[in-house]
């Protein structure tokens, strides 16, 4: 099994107007992930915690912006860390079996956009919880 982890910065699929944003992670580039079974946006309040989890039966991958963030991952337990900016958008393909959290370290919300390759039939089955992050 290929436990690596992938970041893209995809800061150019970030778009600003007027309104706000808006941004296209399954832009052309992407297209080989476009079998998304399940997806689902939250907010990450400033000190906050997702993830500290794994997925059993399927790859997930996020998209993170709009504030500072500490992404952590953990393969054979190996754990590293990653920080993003805030004024950048990053994909992250993490695939099935590898721990995973975010935490917002910045003073304003932070966004995280999550889509699984395959449907998750019943998500407390198939996700194992693991602190990475508190």
């Amino acid at each position: 099994m290929d436990n690596t982890v992938n970041i893209y910065n995809i800061t150019p699929q970030l778009k600003h107007d007027e309104r706000g944003w808006t941004i296209n992670p399954l832009s052309k580039e992407f297209r080989t992930i476009s079998d998304a079974g399940h997806l689902h946006i939250v907010s990450i309040t400033p000190g906050s915690v997702r993830g500290n989890h794994i997925h059993t039966t399927t790859a997930e991958w996020i998209v993170c912006w709009g504030a500072k963030v500490l992404f952590v991952w953990e393969i054979n337990g190996e754990k590293k860390e990653m920080n993003f900016d805030d004024d950048k958008a990053y994909l992250v393909q993490i695939p099935m079996g590898v721990c995973h959290a975010c935490k917002n370290i910045d003073t304003k919300d932070s966004y995280l956009f999550s889509y699984y390759e395959k449907e998750v039939v019943n998500y407390d089955k198939t996700t194992i919880r693991k602190t990475l992050l508190s």
